[in-house]
């Protein structure tokens, strides 16, 4: 399995612009048929929890351990097939869709939109990344909103994108609640870099740049974290203080805690590994190794961009105890969340590819390659 692949080594200039995408209107929100289904289609552990063929993604989990909520693509929405995304509360069993955080049920006006990363503190405070049209006010067409599950249609617009800080940043990723007051989440940037030849175009490389926190309280302010510069995810800890990440390229999750900057190394996942996507809950972190990573060589720093997907494994910070999380063969994993009791894990899953190439009757290459769109799977912690 191919775990880098790098593009041309030349420097990094910044300059991009984001382009915000329309889309046509539509009616009311989908409502799920009659007959709802208690339990995943195909009983056990791992277990398929949706079917959808469009895909489905950031599964996490509500505080009591009983439901999940994810981002799936909805059809005939948006002018673009990912314009229009919901939120679906799922029981953590499987089975029907119990609520739909989608277009009207939040903004009173829309036209198309797109509700991703959702982010649940212990409380029920909600958080989403939100892109579309609403009609109050503008700042929440592309931004981190913050709300409560039971109303996610009363929002506060915690920080608009595109935005210049350190770096332009054009969306976020990882997003998680920090306690019940603050969210972290990784900044995504955008840079262009030379072309690889006269008659070529620019490229435009998006990659992971740096933890940020914002207050829900103090709208429109993003504070980077000391220390994470190309940080490429980030969890909550044990307390609202303390935040685990991981960095392009490195084999470790660390802990930081906020109020005095110390930073330990939680785990090392040993060379050759990049561990990314990282989520920590009762005591325990869970990451993906191994996989396929897109790997951009700057002037000064190797950034991380598109990530395939990889393995789970589960380690205890601090202590060196680590196992892989049992799932299916060919299937890599993104973007997984430990329940609060620590003993099952959702992710994203695709399938996998395997594609052998052979000359004079001997195996010269394997690639393998993930194939279809995500779904959301649920494993057992080991």
């Amino acid at each position: 399995m191919t775990q880098r692949q790098r593009s041309a080594r030349r420097p990094f200039h910044t300059l991009v612009l984001l382009a915000l995408l329309g889309g046509c209107s539509h009616g009311e929100p989908f409502t799920a048929p009659d007959g709802s289904v208690d339990g995943p289609l195909v009983p056990g552990i791992p277990s398929r929890l949706t079917y959808s063929d469009a895909g489905a993604t950031g599964p996490i989990w509500t505080p009591d351990g009983g439901s999940i909520v994810y981002s799936y693509v909805r059809y005939g929405g948006g002018f673009l097939v990912d314009d229009e995304r919901c939120l679906g509360v799922l029981p953590a069993g499987g089975g029907t869709i119990g609520r739909e955080i989608c277009s009207r049920s939040v903004f009173a006006t829309q036209s198309a939109d797109a509700f991703d990363l959702p982010a649940l503190s212990e409380t029920g405070r909600l958080a989403f990344h939100h892109r579309g049209q609403p009609a109050v006010p503008t700042t929440a067409g592309d931004a981190i909103l913050a709300a409560t599950l039971d109303d996610p249609s009363t929002y506060t617009v915690v920080r608009s994108f595109p935005f210049q800080g350190d770096a332009f940043y054009i969306r976020p990723a990882s997003l998680r609640w920090l306690g019940d007051s603050r969210l972290a989440f990784v900044g995504m940037a955008q840079e262009q870099i030379p072309p690889p030849c006269p008659e070529c175009p620019p490229l435009l490389v998006e990659y992971a740049h740096q933890v940020l926190v914002a207050d829900p309280a103090v709208p429109a302010v993003a504070t980077a974290v000391p220390g994470t510069l190309y940080a490429t995810s980030v969890s909550g800890g044990e307390s609202a203080d303390v935040i685990y990440f991981t960095l392009a390229t490195d084999s470790r999750v660390f802990r930081l805690e906020l109020g005095s900057g110390a930073v330990t190394t939680a785990h090392d996942f040993g060379p050759g590994v990049i561990a990314r996507d990282v989520h920590f809950a009762a005591g325990r972190v869970v990451a993906v190794i191994e996989g396929r990573v897109l790997l951009h060589a700057g002037e000064t720093r190797t950034v991380q961009g598109l990530d395939f997907g990889g393995r789970l494994h589960v380690a205890v910070p601090g202590t060196g105890a680590v196992a892989p999380v049992p799932a299916p063969p060919l299937m890599w994993f993104a973007r997984p969340a430990l329940s609060p009791d620590g003993s099952s894990v959702v992710a994203e899953g695709v399938p996998l590819r395997v594609d052998t190439l052979i000359a004079g009757g001997n195996i010269v290459a394997i690639d393998t390659t993930p194939i279809g769109t995500p779904s959301v799977w649920r494993l057992a912690a080991p």
